[in-house]
Order: C-alpha cells, then structure tokens, then sequence
C-alpha cells in the first residue's frame, strides 16, 4: 500500500544510506533529513561529507537535509516540529536524541538496530557477536526512549550467522534484511496494526573498540583467533605483529580459515608456527588446529592476496613477535 505517513530521517553512515535507498525507491514520505556535519578526516584533514549527504548529493535528493553540530537543542526541536512529522526513523545517527525531540512525532520514534535486543545493546552489535562466535543475530526495530536502545520492540526477526562469514558479508545480508523489515513496519504503521512488546532478558552491552581489541593473541587458540579475524575484516582489521629479515613490522589479517592440510600435518608440532606450503599456501599451528591465513596487509603496503605475498617473500614466512 502507499505510503502517507510523514517521516523525517536520522542518519549517517553506510547502513543508514542503505535504508534512506530502500525509503526512496519505494514512495516513503521522507520529509527531511538529518545528518552529523561534516568533517575532517585521515591525515591531510580533508574535510569530507557523512556518507548519508553524499548518498543525497550523488543521486540528487531533493528532499530539506540539515546537519546541527548537536540535534538536541529546543531551536532544532522547533524546526523539526515544523513538518508535523508522523514518525523519526533513526539509523546510526551518531547522538543520543533527547526527549524533546523524541515528542515531536505524532505517531513514534523508531530505531533500526542489528541485534536480537536486549543483547548487544550499543554502537557494535555485528562486530560483537562475530567476534563471540554467535551463531545467530537478527534486526529489531524499537520504539526510542532516553536509555541506549532501551525501547519496546515494534518488530524483530532473527537471522542466521554463516560459517566463515566476515563482518563485510554479514552486514551487506543485514542491511538488506533490515530495509525489508523497515517497509513491513512501516506498512503496519499505516494499517494502524502496530503492536509492541518490552524487551525480554537481561541487556548486555557492545564496548568501544581499541587497538589492542584488533591485535590477535595466537595462544588464545584456533577459534578465538578466526572469530577476530571475522569480527574485524579489512577495516579496522585484525593485525599481529612479524619479522621480516630481521625487522618488526606490522601486519593485517584480514581473512582466513580453518584447514585441515595433510600436507603440513605433523610438521607443525608447536603453537604459533608458521608454514609455507604448496597447496594450502601459509598455515599457522594453534591450539585446536590449523589456521589458513588467505589475505594479509603488510605495514605500509597493499592488501594482498597470500598467493602474492609468499611470491615476494620468496617462500620464506615471517616469524610471528
């Protein structure tokens, strides 16, 4: 059915351009947008657009898009009011959203989070369970409230974690998963048929990530070791450090699997060594089994596949430090 509910959108990043596309392509009554400023970024300080405004630019949305440094204010709440919005759809906006603004929609503010709530509240639920070897994780749709993703749910739906599936390919399934439900929500919105329900259990969190979450600890054995390498794909990446003729540098791993290679099997008879081989190219021992390393990134060079680093390396592995 059409859409006639009035909506204005919070976003910024990937995911939430993703459900802005699946919005517009699909007739939903955006009536404004609302993005983080934008900012500078990387070494030379460009200053560079949220992907949500540059989403806008390149496909010439001509819909109002407003960029406060903070949304929270009774000035923006005024401009915001102005559009009698039925409902806020919040994606990975980036700003706990205040009261005053959460009041203004006649119908509700809702948030599309990727977790089955209330586990993994926060900012880094996909990365989270990877990185736990959980086996499920799912979209929820929530009515938003002051607490962090404290709100009842509008509507939930679980999803399956692939073996071997890196966050790349399990956030492009969850995106798409996510604007599917979005348009079923949205569709019960206009049928007047939305129901709600508190969320069920006990809350557990996502923390903010540092460097030393991405370094990987070969002795904490085959799956603790895949599981990060998994959680934190080519960015940030997983990293360990090696030498190389004698010099410590640093490396990205950004892919990798278990193998079971009879070619190496009883050669590498202590944890944490490493082997070229003919067939399954670099393998690590470690507790549990044998890692396949597939793709690395050196310190200061390119993303390469291991096929091309063991060629330049002439066949000798670096030693893991």
């Amino acid at each position: 059915m059409g859409h006639t509910n009035s909506i204005i959108f919070f976003g910024t990043d990937e995911f939430a351009a993703s459900i802005l596309l699946v919005m517009l392509e699909n007739g939903v009554n955006v009536k404004a947008i609302v993005t983080k400023p934008d900012k500078a970024k990387n070494r030379n300080k460009k200053v560079l657009a949220p992907v949500v405004k540059q989403f806008c630019l390149d496909r010439g949305v001509e819909i109002p898009l407003y960029q406060p440094e903070k949304a929270s204010t009774s000035d923006f709440a005024d401009i915001l009011s102005g559009f009698a919005p039925d409902l806020f759809v919040v994606v990975s906006y980036g700003e706990i959203i205040s009261e005053e603004l959460l009041s203004i929609p006649r119908l509700m503010p809702i948030n599309i989070h990727p977790s089955l709530l209330p586990k993994y509240r926060g900012a880094a639920p996909l990365r989270t369970a990877l990185l736990n070897g959980d086996r499920e994780t799912g979209v929820a749709i929530i009515e938003m409230v002051k607490a962090m993703d404290a709100g009842d749910i509008v509507k939930m739906e679980k999803m399956q974690i692939f073996p071997e599936e890196d966050h790349t390919a399990l956030q492009k399934r969850v995106f798409k998963k996510s604007g599917k439900i979005l348009l079923a929500c949205l569709d019960d919105f206009e049928k007047g048929k939305v129901k709600k329900s508190p969320q069920q259990g006990v809350p557990t969190f996502t923390k903010k990530f540092t460097k030393d979450d991405l370094r990987i600890d070969w002795d904490a054995g085959l799956d603790t070791v895949l599981h990060k390498i998994r959680a934190f794909g080519d960015a940030p990446g997983a990293f360990c450090y090696v030498e190389i003729s004698g010099i410590r540098l640093s490396m990205k791993i950004t892919k990798a699997q278990k193998v079971l290679s009879d070619e190496i099997k009883g050669q590498l008879k202590s944890v944490s060594t490493i082997a070229f081989t003919k067939t399954d190219g670099w393998i690590v021992a470690l507790n549990g089994g044998l890692l396949q390393i597939l793709q690395v990134q050196l310190q200061n060079k390119k993303l390469v596949d291991v096929k091309d680093f063991i060629n330049g390396s002439r066949g000798r592995p670096p030693v893991l430090v």
